[in-house]
């Protein structure tokens, strides 16, 4: 019989009428005995109390019932340990479990804990913050940083904020040195991803490897606003990356600089404020995953 640690994010997936509880009953029923956390406030730290239960017994598997934030708090608790995460997406954009083809319906993601494969994947780092998707600098981050200090949440506020700011936004010029080559660009923004998307399908990368050792660089170089409903078409068609806007690099480390005192950097669509240069670099096999089924 397996034993499992189930984490909760009380807020994801609240509107659901079944509870993760009454889900793990119908799909797993007898088949496994689990040991429940729940992330109960923001200044709770979550990825911590995981470990001290992990520590306190032996597991066979740790899954996760929330979104992309809260898979990124329990996913880097779990770095370089032998039990593997299961994520049940319960978020808006669950791009990591999207990438992982974990079925959206939450049961038959629960039921991968009886029959999922389980594999080895990359982290990423920047700086010192861990990431399994997407991290960046340029008009995104700005735009999550706007985001997160606003004064209301949702869609709505989201998308106000993007088309009020992006008529004022200046492509930044960057530097990007890596151990054998340097490119200089004036920018939008620059997206480094581990996962071949942002989430939602959205894909910034279609042939992002999660298990190479390289992140792809992705660069969208300074455009005309013209072109906007044209970038934003390719992005919706997933061939974003052939625009002869995009500059594409595979790379295990690189470093971007910039003469701008700070830059608007995101991780996992987390904005913060970098002093340049920037780190970025793979962590191969960092952390052991279920995946679906899907060919």
């Amino acid at each position: 019989m397996k034993r499992i640690v189930a984490v909760v994010n009380p807020i994801a997936g609240k509107k659901r009428k079944i509870s993760p509880e009454q889900m793990v009953q119908d799909v797993l029923s007898d088949n496994v005995l689990v040991d429940w956390l729940y992330w109960a406030t923001a200044e709770m730290d979550i990825g911590n109390a995981v470990i001290e239960k992990l520590n306190s017994g032996v597991y066979d598997l740790v899954v996760v019932f929330g979104g992309d934030g809260t898979v990124n708090r329990i996913a880097r608790a779990l770095l370089h340990r032998n039990e593997p995460l299961l994520i049940i997406p319960l978020g808006s954009g669950n791009g990591l479990a999207r990438h992982l083809k974990i079925p959206m319906n939450p049961y038959k993601a629960l039921a991968l804990a009886l029959n999922g494969t389980t594999k080895s994947i990359d982290a990423a780092q920047m700086n010192n913050e861990i990431y399994f998707c997407t991290a960046g600098v340029g008009f995104d981050a700005y735009i999550a940083y706007k985001f997160a200090h606003a004064g209301s949440r949702g869609l709505k506020t989201y998308v106000k904020t993007v088309f009020r700011e992006f008529f004022s936004y200046k492509s930044k010029y960057y530097t990007i040195t890596s151990s054998n080559q340097q490119i200089k660009t004036k920018a939008f923004f620059i997206t480094v991803a581990n996962a071949n998307q942002w989430g939602n399908n959205v894909k910034v990368a279609p042939h992002a490897k999660i298990n190479d050792g390289l992140l792809e660089l992705i660069v969208l170089k300074s455009f005309k606003w013209l072109e906007l409903p044209m970038l934003l078409l390719m992005m919706v068609l997933n061939c974003f990356h052939r625009s002869y806007r995009i500059q594409h690099y595979s790379l295990p480390y690189f470093e971007i600089n910039s003469n701008e005192k700070q830059l608007f950097a995101h991780f996992d669509g987390e904005p913060m404020l970098l002093y340049p240069p920037i780190v970025f670099k793979s962590l191969p096999g960092a952390i052991r995953v279920v995946v679906g089924n899907a060919k």
